[in-house]
């Protein structure tokens, strides 16, 4: 499907980066992630979830912290 037919423009095309759709959301849902995966190889899945969360909300209000300036 060509841009027209979407009725806009992609993000592509206006040139936008890749970390420009980063933010605190993502963060949190990757450190989850990754959380799930350490918490499943130690056998306690609840504290790597619990860890993962916090870790990627840290990372990501310091990323947006560091966009900002």
């Amino acid at each position: 499907m060509d841009d027209e037919a979407r009725g806009g423009e992609s993000p592509q095309s206006e040139g936008r980066k890749a970390s420009e759709y980063f933010n605190i959301g993502t963060s949190i849902a990757l450190g989850t992630a990754l959380g799930l995966l350490v918490g499943t190889m130690l056998s306690n899945l609840t504290w790597g979830l619990i860890v993962g969360a916090y870790l990627g909300t840290v990372i990501g209000v310091i990323v947006e912290a560091q966009r900002s300036r």
